[in-house]
């Protein structure tokens, strides 16, 4: 029996693998037949967002159609991927700045490192049912156990007001910078290109690893 579940496993694992093969060579097909339209970007959107390496990604697009290139959210995505290696486990962190959700005090990552303890990083937003999933899931316990610092950084939201009502309809107890629209978003600087992301930085400033959930962040277990 127990052979026969590992079986299964196995078959159902292969099966996913084929599935994901074939939607990225479709992707590819559409991409390469509309190259030049709507088709295509949508096309190459999905390939960089959730099939191609970031050196992949980054290698295609230095060859993309003129409406690729003129996409702003491709633009903004392919910033993101240029900045992943920066922001690797024992890379330094990178300092976002900007107003503290509820109070509008100026609010720094380096306020919340400088009180001594680890600090959780959660790029999120209002409108994300992962990240409200993520907050309910893990964040809440671990800020009620106090080994952590967390700090959260709101991002791609145009009306401060949604971040306001999330922060209480979750029952948010941590700081949260607010850092507007996707245009000249800090998410970039971290590597995000979806959300939620969360990154788990050492008191003295560097990156211990990253993913998007707590479950993605080996180092963390330390912690919790």
């Amino acid at each position: 029996m127990k052979k026969i579940v590992l079986l299964a496993i196995a078959v159902l694992a292969l099966a996913s693998c084929n599935v994901k093969d074939n939607a990225q060579a479709g992707f590819e097909k559409i991409y390469k037949e509309h190259a030049n339209d709507q088709q295509g970007v949508d096309a190459f959107t999905m390939l960089i967002t959730n099939f191609w390496t970031p050196e992949k990604s980054l290698q295609e697009y230095g060859k993309a159609s003129e409406a690729v290139k003129k996409d702003a959210k491709i633009f903004i995505k392919m910033d993101a991927i240029s900045h992943i290696d920066d922001v690797l486990p024992g890379k330094p962190y990178k300092e976002i700045k900007g107003p503290n959700a509820l109070s509008g005090d100026t609010l720094c990552i380096g306020d919340i490192l400088a009180q001594g303890k680890p600090v959780l990083v959660d790029f999120w937003a209002s409108w994300c049912g992962p990240c409200r999933r993520e907050i309910k899931s893990h964040l809440l316990d671990i800020a009620k156990d106090g080994k952590l610092n967390i700090v959260g950084i709101a991002v791609w939201e145009d009306a401060l007001e949604d971040t306001q009502e999330a922060i209480e309809a979750l029952g948010i107890t941590w700081p949260v910078i607010y850092t507007g629209g996707r245009l000249q978003s800090p998410s970039s600087r971290y590597g995000v290109i979806g959300i939620p992301t969360l990154f788990l930085i050492a008191p003295d400033g560097t990156i211990l690893g990253s993913g998007h959930s707590v479950d993605e962040i080996p180092a963390i277990k330390e912690y919790l």
